[in-house]
Parts: C-alpha cells; sequence; structure tokens
C-alpha cells in the first residue's frame, strides 16, 4: 500500500501484518481466558481431576465390587462415600459434578471407572432429565476440553461426543457476560468463583460454611414431568450399557428442601416421576421421596446438604441399595 507524499508519519496506516498480529494475539488471549480462566470450570476440573484420582487409586487395592454414585451438585454436596462403604461393606466413590454439565456428561463420569461387577447409581435432578439438557452443556465442554473429551476419557461411552466443531469454537468464544464478569470480580477482589477447592473432603463430598441459613425452599409445582422419546432412547442407553458392560445402574432421588405445605404434593409427584423411571431403570426409594421441610439442613441452595444431613441422607441410600439387592436376591 502507497503512502501519499505529505501525509504525517502518526497518521499513516499500520501494516497489515501489524493488525493481523495484534488480532490473533487478542484471539488466543480470549480463548485461553475462556478455557482456562474460567473460575466455574476450573473448579469442577479440579473437583473431577481429584475424584478420577481417588477412584483409579481404590481400583488398585480393590477386587470386590463398588459403588459409584453420579450425578448433579446434589450428589457432590451430598453424598458421603465413608457412610455407603460402612453400610454396605462396598468401597465407594462420590462421582458427582455439577447440573450444568448435563446429564449425558455427568453418566459418562460416574460410569468411567467402573469394572464388571460394580454398581452405579445416578442422583440426577429431575430438571435436567429433559430434551434441552441432553446435549453436553458449554461448562461440561470447556471441562473436556481440559480432560479426557465429553467420553470422560471411555474408550466406548453411554453418550457419544454429540459436539461439532462449532461447539468447540462457542465454547472458546469468552463473549461480553463472561468478561465483564470476570473484569468487575477481579478488579474488586471478590472470589471469582463461590466455592474453593479445599471445600472437597477425602471422603469426596463437598461442603462450605455457609454465611446465611439456606432460603431456597420449593413450593408445589405440578410440572406433571413426563419423558419424551429422546430421554426413553437415552435411559435405554444407560441399561444396554449396563447390561453389556455386567455393572447395575440405579437411580434415586436427590434430597430437596420444600415448603411444609407443598410437602406431601411434592412427595406424590415424585412417586409418580420414580414410577416412570422404574420403566427405564430400578429405582431406590426412602421415606423422604426426595422432599425434605427443614431448609436448616441445606446450604446456599435447596440441594447442597449439610455435613450432617448429607450422612444422614447417604445412610438412607445405603440402606435402600441394601434393601433392593436382597429383594432381587
Amino acid at each position: 500500500m502507497e503512502i501519499p507524499e505529505g501525509v504525517p508519519e502518526k497518521q499513516r496506516p499500520w501494516p497489515w501484518f501489524v493488525t493481523l498480529s495484534f488480532t490473533v494475539c487478542a484471539s488466543l488471549v480470549a480463548t485461553s481466558l475462556s478455557i482456562f480462566g474460567d473460575p466455574e470450570v476450573n473448579f469442577w476440573t479440579a473437583i473431577l481431576d481429584l475424584k478420577t484420582d481417588q477412584a483409579i487409586a481404590l481400583k488398585t487395592e480393590t477386587r470386590g465390587p463398588m459403588i459409584f454414585v453420579g450425578g448433579g451438585s446434589n450428589c457432590s454436596f451430598s453424598i458421603h462415600a465413608d457412610v455407603l462403604s460402612n453400610v454396605t461393606g462396598m468401597p465407594t466413590l462420590n462421582m458427582g459434578g455439577s447440573a450444568g454439565m448435563g446429564y449425558q456428561y455427568l453418566v459418562n463420569f460416574a460410569m468411567s471407572q467402573a469394572r464388571e461387577g460394580d454398581f452405579i447409581i445416578l442422583l440426577l435432578e429431575p430438571e435436567i432429565l429433559v430434551a434441552s439438557e441432553r446435549k453436553p452443556s458449554m461448562t461440561a465442554t470447556k471441562v473436556a476440553l481440559r480432560r479426557d473429551g465429553i467420553s470422560a476419557g471411555m474408550e466406548d461411552p453411554p453418550f457419544a461426543s454429540g459436539m461439532t466443531p462449532r461447539d468447540y469454537l462457542s465454547a472458546a468464544s469468552p463473549g461480553a457476560k463472561f468478561l465483564a464478569t470476570f473484569a468487575a470480580k477481579s478488579l474488586s477482589g471478590r472470589p471469582l468463583y463461590r466455592y474453593q477447592v479445599n471445600s472437597f473432603q477425602k471422603n469426596g463430598v463437598l461442603t462450605f460454611d455457609a454465611e446465611e441459613p439456606n432460603s431456597d425452599v420449593e413450593g408445589y409445582s405440578p410440572l406433571q414431568r413426563k419423558f419424551d422419546q429422546e430421554i426413553v432412547e437415552d435411559l435405554r442407553k444407560i441399561s444396554t450399557y449396563a447390561s453389556e458392560k455386567k455393572i447395575r445402574v440405579f437411580y434415586a432421588l436427590p434430597w430437596e428442601a420444600f415448603r411444609p405445605d407443598a410437602l406431601d404434593a411434592a412427595r406424590a409427584e415424585h412417586a409418580r416421576f420414580l414410577k416412570m423411571m422404574s420403566l427405564h431403570l430400578p429405582v431406590l426409594q426412602d421415606k423422604m421421596m426426595g422432599a425434605v421441610e427443614d431448609n436448616s439442613w441445606f446450604l446456599d441452595t435447596g440441594y447442597h446438604m449439610t455435613l450432617e444431613a448429607g450422612r444422614a441422607r447417604s445412610h438412607f441410600l445405603a440402606e435402600a441399595l441394601l434393601q433392593e439387592l436382597n429383594f432381587s436376591q
């Protein structure tokens, strides 16, 4: 490009390669920030790495059957592996993640370390068992890019990736909202994410000191959930995979906080939901039927339980598994 004579130096356009280099560098920085600077992704990547390391270590010293409990953050913050181990006599691992990862990724991860003869318990929140949550979420995609892919390191997972290059490109783009939130928290000195890796306990459960009592208490809403054909097909994939690998998979409802006036209706709805689920997977149920009225049992949400309440919930789950196993023998 020729520069007309007489044009001052400071007004002359930058060479094209300088502009291109700046654009490429800015894009690389933004992509790195999206994948490696997202505090939520950093947290769950670290937690899943810790759980995988625990599972690998325990498998090397265990010959008999093991129990893997998977699901969303309800599982991560509520299930004490040592309680299930003590009650059932089988080594147990909490393989929970975050509901935001989507149920396909959560199922893959829960099963990623299972061997023939093992048991899988899926505590998937009913809200995520809908078609819109079928594909791994943006969070799951970013975690997968950091770890072992959507397959969670499995050669033949129940759920294949289903991701397109466009999905991965979207995950690599931070977006204006993310950049604005990241900048605001960084400049103000606020924590980048509400949970910290040091909240991970040796028995696999997550916890923290809640500053305020939980206020996330549900009323009753007659959703009358029904599985569409996509969900039915995915549940069939889980059942088929379990049969082929000779592992046993069960479904159990998470415990959630409800208002006292909504308790009976919520439990009735949950009973209908479990009956529907039982057509596809064996279910484990207890007298709470997924509905608890004492919100002091929970931390920051109506799914994240305190340590004491989580131990009680884990005991109920272990007893339900033993009852089912005794019944089926």
